[in-house]
């Protein structure tokens, strides 16, 4: 994870969205997602980074967008 953060990319990508503001990492299972510490506003920006055949929900199964996907395994 730490390799990733600290990709010259990523780092740009986190300053252009936040701002430079303080940012929180949320750890899931398999994913983790990157938000502003402090939230204000209707708009709510979130970075979702996924490891290889990671997931954001809290099971493979859960919460899919395609439930037909998890058949075909």
């Amino acid at each position: 994870m730490n390799e990733i953060l600290n990709a010259e990319l990523v780092k740009e990508i986190i300053r252009n969205l936040f701002s430079d503001k303080e940012i929180e990492i949320i750890e899931r299972p398999a994913s983790y997602i990157i938000k502003l510490k402090r939230e204000t506003g209707s708009k709510i920006l979130r970075i979702i980074l996924l490891p290889p055949q990671g997931f954001s929900a809290n099971k493979i199964n859960e919460l899919s967008p395609h439930p037909e996907e998890g058949k075909q395994r």
